[in-house]
């Protein structure tokens, strides 16, 4: 079954990330990054039900019902899985990659990696098969988030 992806522009959780660097957080600056995901969320609309298929296809069957996505602004150093928080990056297509790579590792339940390098090789392979199928050039920005996480 195929998992339903919320969109979740978090007060508190941006709030709280920000309050940790220091930085302050309001309303308003909920609204603005609502506006800088703008770009983002058109693709994220148009082809995330199909990203969810093909990580099926290329993975293993979903267990999850819902994934939650929190948009953060730029105070992450980067995004992370669990909760699937995504950094703000001008580039939406970027942010499309980035967010397929994290949903990668959100569909792993039998699989065991024995260290952080062969976890994202493996990522990277599933990236570039589901990438393939999209009609969409990401290869740019697959192979940009390929070199930072297999490192």
């Amino acid at each position: 079954m195929i998992p339903k992806l919320f969109l979740d522009y978090s007060y508190p959780y941006n709030r709280l990330f920000n309050k940790i660097l220091g930085k302050s957080f309001s309303d308003e600056d909920l609204i603005e990054l609502k506006e800088k995901y703008a770009k983002f969320e058109k693709l994220y609309y148009k082809y995330a039900e199909k990203i969810l298929e093909l990580i099926e296809k290329y993975n293993e069957p979903w267990q999850k019902k819902v994934i939650r996505i929190y948009p953060a602004g730029e105070m992450l150093p980067f995004s992370v899985s669990s909760p699937l928080t995504l950094k703000y990056d001008e580039n939406e297509r970027y942010l499309l990659v980035v967010l397929i790579h994290e949903l990668i590792h959100n569909n792993f339940f039998e699989k065991k990696f024995p260290n952080r390098k062969e976890l994202h090789q493996y990522i990277a392979k599933i990236m570039e098969k589901v990438c393939s199928e999209l009609d969409l050039d990401l290869e740019e920005e697959r192979k940009k988030l390929e070199e930072i996480t297999t490192k």
